[in-house]
C-alpha cells in the first residue's frame, strides 16, 4: 500500500474508530487489512498525521509478529503495537501479549495518554528521537557474572525500561526502526559488564580469543581484597621475556616452537582437568546440583575442598606451567584494553569492567581452570594456529577534542565501530553526536543528567546505560555530581 491508496482507505478505517475523550479514537486494524503488514509504524503515523486535525489524537492498534532469529527453533509470536498520533507527535509502546481493543478503550476512557496504556501493559512508552535507558539483565558465569545491556541470545534478552515497564530490545526496536537504527539493523553492539569474584582462579575468566569479535574493557574497579595496591591484571598475548628467549633459541623457528610447547603444557593441564571435573561432577550429583549448573563462590569453594592435597598441588604445578606461555597487563581503575580478533586474553579475578563488543557470539577456549559449562571441549588447537604472535599492547586513546576541561578520546577504532571516553567536569556539559548513527551511552564515574532540546530525559550514574536514536538532535549531558563524569561512548560505523 502506498500513500494515495493509504487516502483511499483511511476514512473508512476512521469510521470504525472507538470513541475516547474529546477529539480522541481509538482505531483497531484488522488482522486481514493492508495496514497490518505492510507499512511501517513510523511511515503509517506520518500518513495519518497528514489526515488529522490540529486538535485530534488518534490511538492505532495492531497485532504484528515477530520471529525469534536468536532461538534455534526461531518460533513466530504475536505482540501489540499502540500509537498516538497527533499532528505534531507520535509515540508509541509495544507489549508481547494480545489485548482486545475494548479493554484498550476501557482503560483510555477518562484519561486518552499514552501513558496509561503503557502503565498497564508495563510497557516502556517510546518516542522516535528520545533516549531509551538500558536495564541490566544479569547473566551468572562460572567466574562471577555479566551484566548485560544490549544481548539478545538463548540465554536472554536485554531490555528497555522506564517508569511504565520495560520492553526487550527485540520488539522496542521493530516500532521505530528507521528513527531508533536508520540504516544499521540489529543487533546493536553489545553493551555488557563483567564482575568476576575476587576469588583467586573462581574469578579469572576463560583464556579465549575470537575470530570476528573485537572487544574493549574500561576498568571500573578493582577489588582490594584481591589487589590491595589497586592494581588488577589482564592476561593477553604472548610472556615478553619467554617470546625472547625462544627468538634467541630457536630464530626463525621460535613461533613453531612457541606453540609446540604450549600446546603440550595446555594437553597436560587438560588432562588433569578433566579427571577433576569428572570427580567434582560426583560431587554436584550428591549435593543435587546439575552438571552445567552455575554455582555461587562460596558453593563452588564447598566443591573444590573435597579434592584431595595432592590432587590440587599437581593441579596448581600444571595450570602455571601452561599460564606461563601468557602475558599479563597492569590495569587501574579507568584504564582501556582492547582485543581484536585472534589476540588472546583473560580478565582476571576482582576486576570489573564494561565491555563494548561486536555482536558476535563466539569464542575459542584456550583454556580455562573451571569447567567450562557451555560447551564439553576446549579449542586450543584452532586457537593456536591462528594466534596472533605477539606481545600485547594496549591501547593509547587518542584525543579528539578538549575545550574547557571536557574532554574526547577515542579509545579504539574498530571496523564496526567506534569507542570514545567522555570526561566532562563538574557543571560542564557535552554535546552527544551521532552523525546519523544510534549511540549508546555508558557511565563509569561520577553524576550526568542527559538532556534532547529543553527536555531532561534522565541521568547517567555508574552502569546506568543508554540508547540515543540515531534522529536524535540537540543532545547533551551534563555533569551534576560532586566529581567529574566519566562515560563511555559507541557509536556504529556507517559502512
Amino acid at each position: 500500500m502506498d500513500v494515495i491508496a493509504f487516502r483511499k482507505a483511511w476514512p473508512a478505517l476512521r469510521s470504525t474508530s472507538l470513541p475516547l475523550e474529546t477529539n480522541s479514537w481509538l482505531v483497531h486494524i484488522p488482522n486481514e487489512h493492508p495496514l497490518q503488514k505492510e507499512i511501517s509504524a513510523e511511515t503509517l503515523s506520518r500518513w495519518i498525521q497528514q489526515e488529522i486535525q490540529e486538535s485530534e489524537t488518534f490511538f492505532i492498534l495492531r497485532t504484528r509478529r515477530l520471529v525469534a532469529d536468536w532461538l534455534p527453533e526461531k518460533p513466530s509470536s504475536a505482540y501489540q503495537e499502540f500509537l498516538e498520533i497527533q499532528q505534531d507527535n507520535i509515540r508509541g509502546c509495544v507489549w508481547k501479549t494480545v489485548t482486545d481493543p475494548i479493554a484498550i478503550q476501557q482503560q483510555l476512557l477518562g484519561n486518552s495518554q499514552l501513558e496509561t496504556v503503557a502503565m498497564a501493559q508495563q510497557a516502556v512508552l517510546q518516542s522516535p528521537h528520545l533516549p531509551l535507558k538500558l536495564q541490566e539483565l544479569r547473566i551468572p558465569k562460572p567466574w562471577g557474572y555479566e551484566g548485560w545491556y544490549t544481548g539478545v541470545e538463548q540465554r536472554g534478552i536485554a531490555s528497555f525500561i522506564d517508569e511504565q515497564g520495560s520492553t526487550e530490545l527485540p520488539y522496542a526496536l521493530k516500532l521505530f526502526p528507521k528513527s531508533l537504527l536508520a540504516h544499521h539493523k540489529p543487533p546493536l553492539i553489545l553493551l555488557k559488564t563483567l564482575n568476576p569474584v575476587p576469588e583467586t582462579i573462581l574469578g579469572d575468566l576463560y583464556l579465549e580469543l575470537h575470530r570476528e569479535k573485537w572487544e574493549v574493557y574500561i576498568v571500573t574497579a578493582i577489588d582490594e581484597t584481591a589487589w590491595p595496591d589497586g592494581v588488577g591484571q589482564v592476561r593477553a598475548g604472548l610472556h615478553p621475556e619467554l617470546l625472547q628467549n625462544y627468538q634467541k633459541q630457536y630464530g626463525d623457528d621460535w613461533w613453531s616452537t612457541y606453540q609446540k610447547d604450549f600446546r603440550r603444557a595446555i594437553q597436560n593441564y587438560e588432562t588433569l582437568r578433566r579427571k577433576l571435573d569428572k570427580s567434582l561432577d560426583r560431587e554436584r550429583s550428591q549435593r543435587g546440583y546439575g552438571f552445567n549448573q552455575a554455582l555461587n563462590p562460596e558453593e563452588m569453594q564447598e566443591l573444590l575442598s573435597t579434592i584431595p592435597d595432592y590432587l590440587q598441588l599437581e593441579e596448581t604445578k600444571l595450570r602455571l606451567a601452561a599460564e606461563a606461555y601468557v602475558g599479563s597487563c597492569p590495569v587501574r581503575v579507568g584504564d582501556i584494553v582492547s582485543f581484536p580478533t585472534w589476540q588472546m586474553h583473560s580478565l582476571q579475578h576482582g576486576v570489573k569492567v564494561i565491555e563494548f563488543q561486536t555482536p558476535h557470539y563466539e569464542r575459542m577456549i584456550v583454556m580455562f581452570a573451571q569447567k567450562v559449562l557451555t560447551q564439553d571441549h576446549w579449542n586450543t588447537e584452532e586457537a593456536l594456529a591462528g594466534m596472533k604472535p605477539e606481545i600485547y599492547q594496549p591501547p593509547q586513546p587518542e584525543l579528539i577534542w578538549q575545550q574547557d576541561g571536557v574532554r574526547c578520546e577515542r579509545v579504539v577504532n574498530f571496523p564496526d565501530f567506534d569507542a570514545f571516553r567522555l570526561h566532562v567536569p563538574t557543571g560542564k556539559r557535552i554535546y552527544l553526536e551521532g552523525k546519523g548513527n544510534y549511540q549508546l551511552l555508558m557511565g563509569v564515574e561520577g553524576y550526568g543528567q542527559l538532556f534532547v532540546g529543553g527536555e531532561n530525559c534522565g541521568t547517567v550514574r555508574h552502569e546506568e546505560g543508554w540508547m540515543i536514536p540515531a534522529v536524535t538532535d540537540n543532545c547533551w549531558l551534563e555533569s551534576r555530581g560532586t566529581e567529574d563524569l566519566l562515560c563511555l561512548q559507541a557509536i556504529p560505523k556507517s559502512n
